[in-house]
């Protein structure tokens, strides 16, 4: 199995798409990172000699980094080889700091002092600092696996040449952790247990109808699943790595959220998450005291929910029933009128305040944001089990659970009394799914800030 390296990744072997995909995310964090530093820099000259500028200071520094980081970009600062050889950044670096703050002397609106111009070279020197630990990070996290798609083959009976190739190709971004033969029900334990976000199903063109079945049922797996037949020239074809091939050539299923899409999530996850926690704390604080004086009992629950990918973990709620007569199973769902919920339960579910402990559940990686709603483990649809009520309720475990969702902003709140609500929550969690995006994700949140002021069904 090959193993790649950060040197590797800048050959011509590499496809130019994903080169071009990793350069732009990493440098992107590092423009960011560099705005920061150049900030310090410029802050620590102006007061040098305040003063001397129709500006107050914090403008002065801010035309200062919009100068440098225009420049930058102007000079190329920010590409492949800049990051993966960090001394060829410096000088254009150095260039586009002092020259930020040339220009802002000959405007008027900085200071000439030479105390400038050594921030600047400071500056460039932290840049390139920056860049040296990045490339050091970027290194291990490329030897321990981080940027690859997890790949495992089932193989159907065809020549196994889609294994052999995915594994002697260096550049393709692809890692193949694990082989299966043909039994659909090994095959998924395999995929569960090396946690892959692909699966490569090959077969001769006599098979293609028990490949297609396999897949079919392989759906409810967080992974992508492409059916490669065996006379195909290369089998890279079918995860669109290579030249475009027409149909029925291959044929693939799902979107996920994997690869770069999973780290943007994250950190909209960490950022939304803690801006909510630090902002909400002193109603948290105000419902956990309410709590514990309406009733005897600990202030927050725990229960044992579904997660990502069938994994079950402890989510964190405020307490809202009475502790002697809580369901820590969740067999038996919350109605309304339910006698077991305390007067300040209620209130707390009426406005999702209950929810809020989950934010440290998002923090820790167990939730999301934004994903289909966990149900607890031994929650039930009219006496049936979730997942044969609903054929495709699994598929909604091929993301993160989320404290909102798709279907919660339109209207699929409350008690699940019928197949028909379990069926339109699944249908709309699969789209959610499907159209995923940062975009969709923040679009969900502000709707879900509307729905908690005005719903008046929720109890």
């Amino acid at each position: 199995m090959t193993t790649l390296t950060l040197d590797s990744l800048a050959t011509t072997e590499t496809p130019r798409g994903i080169r071009r995909a990793r350069a732009y995310r990493f440098n992107a964090l590092l423009s960011a990172t560099d705005a920061v530093v150049m900030s310090v820099a410029v802050d620590a000259s102006t007061h040098a000699a305040p003063g001397m500028s129709p500006l107050s200071e914090e403008a002065r520094v801010a035309l200062t980094v919009v100068a440098f980081s225009l420049l930058a970009f102007l000079l190329r600062s920010y590409t492949w080889r800049t990051l993966t050889h960090p001394m060829t950044a410096l000088p254009r670096l150095g260039a586009a700091a002092a020259a930020a703050c040339l220009w802002t002397w000959a405007s008027g609106l900085h200071s000439a002092h030479p105390l400038a111009f050594t921030c600047a070279a400071g500056a460039a020197a932290a840049m390139l600092g920056s860049r040296m630990f990045a490339r050091s990070l970027l290194r291990h996290s490329f030897s321990a696996g981080a940027g690859f798609r997890r790949a495992l083959v089932v193989d159907m009976g065809g020549a196994g040449r889609a294994a052999s190739e995915l594994q002697s190709r260096s550049g393709n971004g692809i890692r193949v952790v694990a082989t299966t033969g043909a039994d659909v029900d090994a095959a998924i334990a395999v995929a569960r247990r090396e946690r892959v976000d692909l699966v490569a199903i090959e077969a001769p063109w006599e098979r293609m109808r028990d490949a297609l079945d396999a897949a079919e049922r392989m759906r409810v797996l967080p992974a992508d699943i492409a059916v490669i037949p065996d006379s195909l020239d290369d089998p890279r074809l079918a995860f669109g790595l290579g030249a475009a091939c027409a149909e029925p050539a291959r044929r693939s299923y799902g979107h996920m959220v994997a690869g770069w899409g999973a780290a943007a999530k994250r950190i909209e996850d960490v950022v939304v998450s803690g801006t909510i926690l630090f902002l909400a704390s002193p109603v948290m604080a105000a419902a956990a005291i309410a709590i514990k004086l309406e009733s005897p009992g600990p202030v927050i629950f725990r229960q044992r929910r579904m997660g990502f990918n069938e994994e079950t973990f402890e989510v964190w709620k405020f307490r809202s029933m009475r502790n002697d007569l809580a369901d820590a199973g969740g067999g038996r769902q919350t109605g309304r009128g339910d006698p077991r919920v305390t007067r300040v339960g209620r209130f707390i579910r009426r406005t999702s305040i209950d929810e809020l402990p989950q934010l440290a559940n998002v923090l820790l990686g167990s939730m999301s944001v934004v994903g289909p709603r966990p149900h607890p483990t031994e929650m039930r649809a009219l006496g049936q089990r979730l997942e044969v009520a609903a054929p495709g309720y699994p598929l909604r475990h091929r993301v993160k659970p989320g404290l909102t969702g798709w279907a919660q902003v339109n209207g699929c709140r409350g008690e699940i009394d019928s197949v028909e609500k379990l069926v339109r929550r699944v249908d709309l969690d699969v789209e959610y799914i499907e159209r995923w995006s940062v975009g969709f994700d923040l679009w969900i949140i502000a709707k879900t800030a509307l729905k908690v002021i005005s719903d008046k069904t929720a109890y």
